[in-house]
């Protein structure tokens, strides 16, 4: 039994001494947009739940981003707002935490599960040494050091995105089948950055085609837009209705060529072997 749970044991210990080495008493961990439902839980719950339409952003708007995705998360802030485990500062700091140790686990029980022709011994450790990449890398260190929910989500739940549609496509049964609604569903605060779910389904195309199978397919697609539909079909009504204001909106003439730019600086075979980007 030791020996079964020691890499992810190793995995969890490195990602609590790198808490311990980053943790600030006293402070307020916050990031990209600041977006800090443990402020004003219930009340952040009630506009995710009918985030369709922001009331509270200017004299009213029809949302534009998938603010229905962070729905999840809004649920664990509102709970432990409920229940006073901590001081309010700390929940940020656990779910980054969290999110951390949740990739590499993801990675190395993938690996584990899908590496074959090696023996036990070897697989356990190639498949450790790949969580451990999946921890340390210049990507995940841009991804938190101004962490924003939709991408710290994306990073923890990706591999047991990739883990759980593997396995349902391979070997369809009721407990796979149940563990990738699951699995769907907790990762839905990914999308709150809609464009990730497109980044997501690209990553899923070469796996349905690998393991294709019609009905196991179709099941497979159906159950994926279903898990997403309460943030995508607002979303979709949006881009309809009002796909034009993204465009037209001063911030993206102002900040898009900025962030165009930065990003062609590292866009070069040595970045991208580095995973390094402006961060």
């Amino acid at each position: 039994m030791f020996k079964k749970l020691s890499p992810p044991f190793l995995i969890f210990l490195i990602v609590f001494l790198l808490f311990l080495t980053n943790y600030s008493p006293d402070t307020w961990l916050t990031g990209w947009d600041n977006l800090h439902p443990e402020f004003f839980p219930w009340t952040n719950l009630l506009r995710t739940i009918f985030s369709t339409w922001q009331e509270y952003q200017s004299l009213g708007l029809l949302g534009g981003m998938a603010h229905a995705a962070d729905l999840p998360h809004q649920l664990l802030a509102s709970l432990y707002s409920r229940f006073h485990i901590l001081d309010s500062s700390y929940f940020r700091y656990l779910i980054t935490f969290t999110l951390l140790s949740l990739g590499p686990l993801g990675t190395y029980f993938f690996l584990k599960n899908f590496l074959h022709s090696f023996d036990r011994l070897t697989k356990t450790i190639a498949a450790f040494l790949g969580g451990l990449f999946y921890l340390l890398n210049l990507a995940t260190i841009q991804t938190f050091y101004t962490p924003f929910e939709s991408f710290t989500y994306f990073y923890a739940f990706f591999p047991w995105l990739i883990l759980a549609s593997v396995s349902y496509l391979k070997k369809p049964t009721k407990s796979g089948f149940f563990k990738l609604t699951l699995v769907s569903l907790l990762a839905t605060p990914s999308f709150y950055v809609e464009t990730l779910f497109v980044v997501y389904a690209l990553c899923l195309l070469p796996i349905i085609f690998t393991h294709f199978h019609p009905k196991r397919a179709i099941f497979y697609i159906l159950n994926s837009i279903f898990c997403n539909s309460f943030w995508l079909l607002p979303v979709i009504f949006f881009v309809i209705t009002n796909g034009s204001v993204g465009v037209q909106s001063h911030i993206n003439q102002i900040a898009t060529p900025e962030t165009y730019y930065r990003n062609l600086e590292f866009g070069n075979l040595k970045s991208f072997a580095l995973l390094k980007g402006f961060w």
